[in-house]
């Protein structure tokens, strides 16, 4: 599988964007385009074939198809099926790269991982599943919106809230391959970050993290700043509220069910933190960029 990394310093080249919805016996026609085209699936599964490579896309998973490569799907839908795209093109050089070489060729094109320096690369990969799915979504949500209030014209809104959703894209795959980018990550930090993004719920302390993984907390803190930038509880808050994200998607749960399931006694705390993390009140969060361009061909 390959990966695009380009410069991100100029914004992404927007042309088109939409939310394709089928009931059923989708298949996506043979063509070969001359733009990247980003998909999101969001409901049943969606089968495309891209350059001889077969691939069943399932909710949840982000696919680029690359310009000048033959597309078509291989087999139709069954059931209702559901995805974001959008088209577009990029201004600074780009380049696709083996992703086993991805540690060498991010080093080559300057792209510095661990959330140390703010990134000024977009890196996708051809296909990634994501961890959260609700922050990317609601970026395409607010790009249809965009789309929708700006009369489908190419403006510099529409390019920068393109560009905005492929740099969290490119954030959070890099997040997820922190032992490829960063070989000195002890492998006991390593599976104490993916227990926490577990059991974020749980009462944990930085101490009692400290005990899990046989670390003194000086040294369990200096590992935290230096791999993920943050100090220990900010993490975890980080991970409860990345995680109380997905929770807003649902109407019916009450903020002070939202904090409670996520880890988190007191629900105006809660509130403080996610205002503070995501620049907007859960309730805010909840209502916002709800209006789509729908396609059904």
């Amino acid at each position: 599988m390959n990966c695009l990394i380009s410069n991100a310093l100029l914004p992404a080249d927007y042309q088109a964007c939409g939310n394709l919805v089928s009931d059923n016996g989708f298949l996506h026609t043979r063509r070969t385009l001359s733009c990247f085209v980003l998909l999101l699936i969001r409901r049943g599964c969606l089968h495309i074939t891209q350059d001889g490579t077969a691939y069943d896309l399932h909710p949840g998973q982000v696919f680029l198809l690359l310009p000048g490569k033959e597309h078509y799907g291989h087999l139709a839908s069954l059931g209702p099926l559901s995805y974001y795209w959008v088209h577009f093109g990029l201004s600074g050089p780009a380049g696709l790269f083996p992703e086993a070489s991805l540690p060498e060729s991010l080093q080559k094109s300057g792209v510095v991982p661990g959330g140390r320096q703010p990134l000024e690369h977009y890196v996708l990969p051809e296909v990634f599943t994501l961890k959260e799915e609700a922050r990317i979504s609601m970026l395409f949500h607010q790009l249809l919106d965009f789309s929708r209030l700006d009369r489908y014209h190419t403006t510099p809104r529409m390019r920068y809230s393109l560009s905005l959703l492929l740099l969290e894209l490119s954030e959070e795959y890099l997040a997820s391959r922190p032992a490829d980018l960063d070989g000195r990550m002890p492998p006991r930090f390593a599976e104490l970050l993916a227990w926490m993004e577990a059991n974020y719920d749980k009462p944990l302390t930085a101490g009692a993290l400290a005990c899990r993984c046989g670390y003194h907390p000086a040294y369990l803190s200096a590992l935290f700043r230096r791999h993920t930038g943050c100090g220990v509880l900010e993490y975890l808050n980080r991970c409860r509220i990345l995680a109380s994200r997905n929770l807003l998607e649902n109407p019916d749960l009450k903020l002070e069910i939202v904090a409670e399931m996520c880890g988190f006694a007191d629900e105006k705390y809660y509130m403080k933190l996610f205002k503070r993390f995501e620049g907007v009140t859960p309730s805010q969060y909840r209502e916002a960029f709800f209006r789509k361009t729908i396609n059904r061909e």
